[in-house]
């Protein structure tokens, strides 16, 4: 057989497949070094590798912005609920302004 035709949402799913969107949570966060945990909720910086660090950042952005219980169950419809103005008031937080000085011709494409 040459071919596969796959008919419908759901193929990978009934085939047993890991390919839900919690089961890529869980693979994006299989971390390099076990990070040290304090009072169940922090983890400790020196702890941690640096590409491990990016992905906690990452991921602990997506779920300031979309309800957790939905981002892992169903995507793309989470990403229709983001909190539009609460996620360009926390960009606006981290660009550089056009006045400021250290302003550089790069910036731009931040905007």
């Amino acid at each position: 057989m040459d071919k596969l035709i796959v008919v419908g949402n759901g193929f990978d799913i009934f085939h047993g497949l890991p390919t839900a969107y919690i089961n890529f949570k869980d693979f994006f966060l299989k971390l390099k070094k076990k990070p040290k945990v304090l009072y169940e909720k922090y983890i400790t910086v020196e702890s941690i590798d640096a590409e491990d660090l990016k992905k906690l950042h990452f991921l602990e952005s997506l779920e300031k912005y979309i309800e957790t219980d939905t981002l892992w169950c169903n995507f793309e419809h989470a990403l229709g609920k983001l909190e539009e103005e609460e996620l360009k008031n926390y960009a606006l937080e981290h660009l550089v302004s056009y006045s400021n000085e250290e302003f550089k011709d790069s910036d731009n494409h931040r905007y």
